[in-house]
């Protein structure tokens, strides 16, 4: 009898974690340190939540940088996110049709946002076609930039959240009843 109402006191527990993860709310989209933002028509108030913005950092360390930034934080605790990496013509339907892409990544927290980093690396894009590469080099005001990184997040709304929560408990009250019936169907047979 302990045993059961440890189980169901820990399961309490979980099921009340889990809906104060829900509870919290979305994070920021921050701007990229040490770069320039666009205000090119399609990077501004065009598509709704989109931001670019021009810089000389890499596909490694932007990813890392939104991924480390784009997260929930509570009590010193981060709460995992994890990356999905897309084929460039996704980004024609997350942004907009024309956008130039290298990569399109997402970085996904578990049941709640999502963040769509779409990135252009010319240098990189056109490496074997130097020609290419001069003609279509990011220079804004004089200055060259070696990626164009745009960003666009999707959130959700909390009686989304809700629902799948609910979703989710309801489910594993049906497994737990289907387990035990499985369970006993089995003992009676033998």
């Amino acid at each position: 009898m302990k045993i059961k109402f440890v189980l169901w006191s820990l399961l309490a527990v979980i099921l009340l974690f889990f809906f104060i993860y829900l509870l919290l709310p979305s994070p920021s989209v921050p701007s990229l340190p040490d770069s320039l933002k666009s205000t090119e028509p399609g990077d501004t108030v065009q598509v709704p939540r989109v931001s670019a913005y021009y810089s000389q950092y890499d596909r490694k360390f932007l990813t890392k940088y939104y991924q480390d930034k784009f997260s929930l934080k509570i009590l010193g605790i981060t709460f995992p996110t994890y990356r999905l990496n897309h084929p460039p013509e996704v980004a024609r339907e997350k942004f907009r049709s024309g956008i130039e892409t290298y990569y399109l990544e997402e970085v996904v927290i578990p049941l709640r946002e999502t963040l769509f980093i779409n990135g252009w690396e010319p240098d990189i894009f056109y490496e074997n076609n130097p020609g290419k590469k001069v003609s279509e080099a990011l220079v804004i005001d004089g200055k060259r930039y070696s990626s164009k990184t745009t960003l666009r997040p999707f959130y959700s709304t909390f009686s989304a959240r809700m629902v799948n929560f609910i979703g989710i408990v309801v489910s594993l009250i049906i497994l737990y009843f289907l387990t035990k019936k499985i369970i006993f169907d089995k003992k009676i047979d033998d």
